[in-house]
């Protein structure tokens, strides 16, 4: 929060001016009023004084670096509730836009060379136990999870997380991490995902299996395509057709007739458990950003999901 200090700077001097009376030949002086004093917003990190005609200086605080075995997903939810994203409980505000990017291999296969599948994905809930979003089946993400059911690994994801402002009197941060991901249960997080979502990720399963790019296979969708290394992506094709299916399933969930087993088989939830997290805080009033950074041990087994975090390192701003 903004802080204001009334400060006076080493060179503020009491002025004075001498005014010559010659009233019976003395001289008098009287004492002209002293400057305001200066206000000087004073934030977390440091600020630079307003330029002025004396010289410019800079006024610092101290930001402490988190406590040692402190939880990095506990700090990132009260950033994220003290800028109106989330609830307290973690769960996203209505009509916040509240995003992440992630980056995962473009297949299974350590040995492809393409690059990364990136995607900027709505953060659900963040808690304790990881970030929950979700994603469309059929996607290479979707599919990769789908292949990995049986295996007790989870599948390796980067994450990104931007908020706040680069401008005076404010700051912003990175989140950045890495980690697994896990499939978990549509219902525990449907009721905090927005209409929109819902709407065009069935909507464009619809398509998709009207096309012959996907098929039903009792519970779920699956794109043939999705899991192979020129994976395409789906066009829009007649757009007056496209919007009219849009429309007809955003009606469905709006009146309650869209099933819930159709649903599921469009989307899929994921939870995000990190085994490395990184914080850097700064903006334009900075002198450096600051940088910390969590790590925990990963095993084969569920335990490391519950392992504490050991203490923060404090990292160079580059």
């Amino acid at each position: 929060p903004l802080i204001s200090k009334a400060l006076m700077t080493s060179s503020s001097r009491v002025m004075m001016a001498s005014s010559v009376s010659r009233r019976g030949g003395a001289s008098s002086r009287r004492l002209l009023p002293s400057a305001p004093p200066l206000l000087i917003p004073v934030f977390d990190n440091a600020t630079t004084l307003p330029t002025a005609s004396f010289n410019q200086r800079r006024c610092y605080s101290v930001t402490h670096p988190p406590n040692t075995g402190s939880d990095p997903l506990h700090l990132f939810r009260r950033e994220c509730i003290s800028r109106k994203l989330c609830d307290g409980d973690g769960t996203r505000r209505k009509g916040a836009h509240w995003v992440l990017s992630i980056a995962a291999n473009a297949s299974a296969d350590n040995a492809s060379t393409e690059p990364p599948n990136l995607r900027t994905v709505g953060i659900q809930r963040l808690s304790s136990d990881g970030i929950d979003f979700c994603v469309k089946k059929g996607s290479r993400i979707a599919s990769q999870l789908q292949q990995m059911e049986s295996s007790p690994n989870g599948l390796p994801l980067s994450i990104l997380h931007l908020q706040g402002r680069i401008v005076a009197g404010e700051s912003a941060e990175q989140w950045r991490g890495d980690g697994l991901c896990y499939a978990i249960p549509l219902k525990e997080i449907l009721p905090h995902m927005p209409s929109v979502t819902i709407t065009s990720m069935v909507a464009s399963r619809r398509i998709q299996a009207e096309r012959g790019g996907a098929r039903d296979d009792g519970d779920n969708y699956y794109d043939d395509n999705a899991t192979t290394e020129s994976a395409e992506r789906t066009t829009v094709g007649n757009k007056s057709h496209t919007t009219e299916v849009i429309q007809r399933t955003r009606m469905e969930l709006e009146s309650g007739d869209l099933s819930f087993a159709e649903q599921v088989a469009s989307i899929q939830a994921v939870r995000f458990v990190p085994y490395r997290l990184e914080c850097m805080k700064g903006g334009p009033d900075s002198i450096m950003w600051e940088r910390w950074e969590w790590k925990r041990p990963v095993g084969n087994d569920d335990d490391w999901k519950s392992a504490e975090w050991e203490s923060p390192n404090v990292l160079l701003p580059h």
